[in-house]
Order: structure tokens, then C-alpha cells, then sequence
């Protein structure tokens, strides 16, 4: 199974190769220290970048001009354009070999806070979780704990992972998609309505230069035929000196394919940034940070490792343990001493370049299994 998108496709070889392996415990984490904490530090608060959510109530129903050719040839109507659309091309996860020092660079400061293994305003972690793993933030406080904790043990069994996600893309197996309405190159636009879309498989690899139907999935959409109804809307995001922001943090939702199923990723408190090129036709410096709820988080693995084969299910008690041991803040972003960590905090890097919308494309098949516990 190829990686598609965030964490979905690499756990999936983790349990596959874990599972091959003899069940080898892939419990454990990086970390930045070792020992015991102090109790005596606290976290300082600093501002958060911000990242934006709301519902599209646009009705109209969409209609094409121009096609390309999809999965076995079938033709794919492009969606007259309103402003620039643009699609990820490569996604970075902040893995360069076995290194991940990259990774807390990447995402934004979810809590306000700059934490360190000493902090004691922040919550407790899971039992069997070290605070000297998941209290200490990245650069600027930046949080990634997925980075930090979980893409190490990964990378053990999956080497490459943001190369591996981003040959995906270059398949055309899946992108994701901002519609910026009404964007034009010349001036900055300090209110600006941006629309986000998963991409269902290309069927071919894409160009990438402005001629690509690239159909959305039905599931991010509130009407299954508008496609201006993208229920993942930044509705307060800007441009300024070609500097994109996504306004007020909110909550992402990906429902990614894999294989006969799906997996769906919550990233709540979600904030998005990224850099245009002056013709605003490309985008370099993207970042995506926020916090995935561990609960939900888990129950998607689940379903997701069952639909690819149920005798991976044995390896779910370990990926479960390592996952609420690396939970760094609450689901919803914030921190309470008095709470057990129930979030993982998650960032990545990305760059963009031009298509077109292609309509809307089929639904993908929900998982009704899951692995139990």
C-alpha cells in the first residue's frame, strides 16, 4: 500500500511490516531528554498562527467547459474557474533519512504556549508517556508531536515517507486542493473566500501546468452535486505581499482513500499557511499544523488496517499504545494540568501548483469493520 496523505498510508506499512516481521514491538519514541522533570518551570504564552473553517452556502450547481481524460478514458469536464485553483504537489514531512530535527519546524504553535520538559501547566501524559518526550515544543513553540514521536518508529519500517507521499501525488493518486475565489495576481486582498477539496485518483500522472481536471471528492462537499458547496471553507483568509493566510484556526477534514476503504483526518484547531509566487499560479513554504483527537484518530486506523487485511489486527494494541503515548495536548488544542493529554499534535510542509477542478468524482467506500479492542 503506497502512503497517500498525513499519517494513513504509513501506518498501514507499519502494520503490514510489523506484522511480517513477527509482530517486533515498535512501541517507543524520540525524544529530546531523558529522566526525571522538574515542577517548578511553566510555559510561556506567544501568539498562534491562524487557520480557518466554516461552510460553504454557495448553491449553484456546476458546470463544465473543457476535458481531459481520467481512469480508463473516461472524460473529465473541467469547472469554469472563479479565481486560481491550486494542488499540493509535494508534501514534507520533515524526514530526511532516519533524521526528523526537521519536523518541529513544521506546523504552527496549536497551545500558545513554548513548553519544555520542565513545564507544569500543560497536561498529564498517558500512562507509560515520558514528559521529557512530549512536553518539549519545536522552534517558536511550534507543536508536532507526530513528528517528534510517531515519524521516527515509522521511518524504521517505512523509510521515506515524504518521498514515498509525494510520488503519490506525481501518480496523480491523490492531491488536495485550495480554490482561492476571485484571486487575481495584481493586488492584495486583505478578505478573501478559499475553498479546500481532497482529490479523488487522477488516473494519470498530472502536469501540474494549468491544464489538469483534477475531480474533488464527494465527501468534503455538503451538496453531492455543487461543487461550490466544499464544506472545508476559509471564509476570513488573505493574501498580503503574496503571503496566504487562513484566517481564524478551525477544524480540517480529509476523508482519504486506501485501498477497498477509507480513512478520514480531523485536524481540529487547523491553521494553513503558505507563499505565492507573484503570478499566484505555484505556492512554496505551505504549512498545515493543528491537533488530531487521538481517539478519533485511532478508530480510523482501525477501521482503515482491518479493510487492507484483518490479520493485522494483531499489531493494533501496539500502534494504539505508541499513539496515546505520544499525545502532547488536548483534542481540542488547549492544555489543562488537571487532564490527561488526549491530542496529538501534528504539522507539514507542502508546495503547490496550478489545475483546474474537474467536477466532482465518486464516492469512495466506507469502512463498516474495524479491529477490536
Amino acid at each position: 500500500m503506497r502512503n497517500r496523505i498525513v499519517t494513513a498510508g504509513v501506518v498501514l506499512a507499519m502494520a503490514a511490516a510489523a506484522y511480517g516481521c513477527g509482530g517486533t514491538d515498535t512501541t517507543g519514541s524520540a525524544s529530546s531528554g531523558t529522566g526525571g522533570t522538574s515542577s517548578t518551570a511553566t510555559s510561556s504564552a506567544t501568539g498562534t498562527g491562524g487557520g480557518s473553517t466554516s461552510t460553504a452556502t454557495s448553491t449553484a450547481a456546476s458546470t463544465g467547459t473543457g476535458t481531459s481524460t481520467g481512469t480508463g478514458g473516461t472524460p473529465v469536464v473541467c469547472t469554469p474557474a472563479d479565481g486560481v485553483v491550486l494542488a499540493l504537489d509535494t508534501i514534507n514531512f520533515g524526514d530526511v533519512g532516519m533524521d526528523v530535527s526537521a519536523t518541529q519546524k513544521l506546523g504552527f504553535n496549536v497551545d500558545g504556549l513554548v513548553s519544555t520538559a520542565a513545564s507544569t501547566d500543560l497536561c498529564q501524559p498517558v500512562t507509560g508517556g515520558s514528559k521529557n518526550t512530549v512536553y518539549p515544543d519545536g522552534d517558536m513553540g511550534i507543536d508536532n508531536s507526530f513528528g517528534k514521536n510517531i515519524l521516527p518508529q515509522l521511518l524504521k519500517l517505512a523509510p521515506g515517507f515524504s518521498d514515498s507521499t509525494t510520488n503519490s501525488i506525481a501518480d496523480g493518486e491523490f492531491s488536495m486542493m485550495l480554490n482561492f475565489v476571485g484571486l487575481t495576481a495584481a493586488a492584495d486582498q486583505p478578505t478573501l473566500v478559499t475553498r479546500l477539496y481532497g482529490g479523488t485518483p487522477l488516473g494519470f500522472p498530472p502536469s501540474f501546468d494549468g491544464t489538469d481536471c483534477w475531480p474533488v471528492v464527494p465527501e468534503l462537499l455538503s451538496s453531492p452535486t455543487d461543487i461550490k458547496s466544499s464544506t472545508v471553507v476559509f471564509d476570513k483568509s488573505s493574501v498580503v505581499g503574496n503571503k496566504w493566510i487562513s484566517g481564524t484556526a478551525g477544524t480540517i477534514t480529509l476523508t482519504v482513500p486506501t485501498g477497498p476503504a477509507s480513512i478520514t483526518l480531523t485536524i481540529h484547531k487547523a491553521s494553513v499557511s503558505l507563499d505565492l509566487s507573484a503570478d499566484h499560479k505555484s505556492a512554496t513554504g505551505g504549512l498545515i499544523g493543528g491537533v488530531l483527537d487521538t481517539d478519533e484518530f485511532i478508530k480510523e486506523v482501525k477501521k482503515a488496517i482491518f479493510a487492507i487485511n484483518p490479520l493485522y489486527c494483531g499489531l493494533i494494541g501496539q500502534i494504539e499504545t505508541q499513539m496515546r503515548q505520544s499525545s502532547d495536548l488536548l483534542a481540542d488544542g488547549s492544555q489543562d494540568k488537571a487532564k490527561t493529554c488526549n491530542g496529538i499534535s501534528i504539522g507539514f510542509g507542502f508546495t503547490m501548483k496550478t489545475i483546474q477542478l474537474g467536477g466532482i468524482g465518486p464516492k469512495t467506500t466506507p469502512a463498516t469493520m474495524a479491529c477490536t479492542p
